[in-house]
């Protein structure tokens, strides 16, 4: 959404935002080095080549083919995306490329039983929650809560550059946390395109950085925050290892602030 909106492609993004993200990941091994220092201790494994050859025979490979075809499909849709601001495509036309490509191959080639695959692996408590959760967003943005805090966010920058970029990373991770990030970020794209314009030394981007890094990072800081932590606790909820929404929060909500803090540093001091 901050890519097309801003005109920004896959490589400006790699470009500006990988090493921070770099730093913040090697932070975070620390991080759960730290919380989760007696866990690993307990996980030791005495023969690591016994426990490798069991991983072998219980996930191994039963179909080379279809491995190989799906590689050779993430490939072209990886090398799409690195390359759609040169082919001026929009970045959801080399997903659904992908998607229907192997989705097609699995038809013709009948290597995948579908039936299985959407009564079995597919989680249907996860995409109902999906699907409550966008109804519970989209009321919040009917009423105009969102919007009262990018005007708040507009206001109170005051033109000065340090303000708008503290204000809209920790505005951004804040409600990112417990506000899907999805309609926070299309009601904060006019604001920060408006505020990329008038305030001095904005024309660097580093506006539309700040509400890239709060939103993804700020989704981590609860189990809500961010698709991928909703679908991860439902896999291991299914595997027997339930996770409550303090119990991570009280984990995971720390290191946002972390890594939140180390993106707010990094732009202030390079942009």
């Amino acid at each position: 959404m901050i890519g097309s909106y801003a005109g920004l492609t896959f490589m400006d993004f790699v470009k500006n935002l990988a090493p921070v993200c770099i730093i913040s990941m090697i932070v975070l091994f620390i991080y759960n080095k730290f919380v989760y220092n007696r866990e690993y201790h307990k996980a030791k494994i005495d023969d690591i080549q016994a426990f490798i050859e069991k991983l072998r025979q219980e996930y191994r490979i039963t179909d080379a083919s279809l491995l190989g075809f799906g590689l050779v499909i993430m490939a072209v849709v990886i090398l799409m995306f690195l390359l759609h601001g040169v082919l001026h495509m929009e970045v959801s036309i080399a997903a659904l490329f992908g998607a229907s490509v192997l989705f097609t191959y699995a038809l013709v080639t009948k290597k995948i039983d579908l039936i299985h695959l959407i009564e079995k692996d597919i989680e249907w408590p996860t995409l109902l929650f999906f699907i409550f959760l966008f109804i519970l967003v989209g009321a919040v943005e009917d009423v105009g809560l969102l919007d009262m805090i990018a005007d708040w966010v507009f206001h109170l920058s005051a033109g000065s550059l340090v303000t708008a970029v503290c204000l809209i990373i920790w505005v951004s991770a804040i409600m990112s946390a417990f506000v899907d990030n999805i309609p926070f970020t299309a009601t904060m794209l006019p604001i920060t395109a408006y505020l990329t314009k008038v305030i001095p030394g904005a024309e660097s981007g580093v506006l539309w950085w700040a509400l890239a890094l709060g939103a993804c990072f700020g989704g981590n800081g609860t189990m809500i925050g961010a698709s991928a932590n909703v679908v991860t606790l439902g896999i291991a909820e299914a595997a027997g290892h339930r996770i409550t929404f303090f119990g991570f929060m009280k984990v995971a909500f720390i290191y946002m602030i972390i890594s939140v803090a180390i993106a707010n540093a990094w732009l202030l001091i390079f942009y």
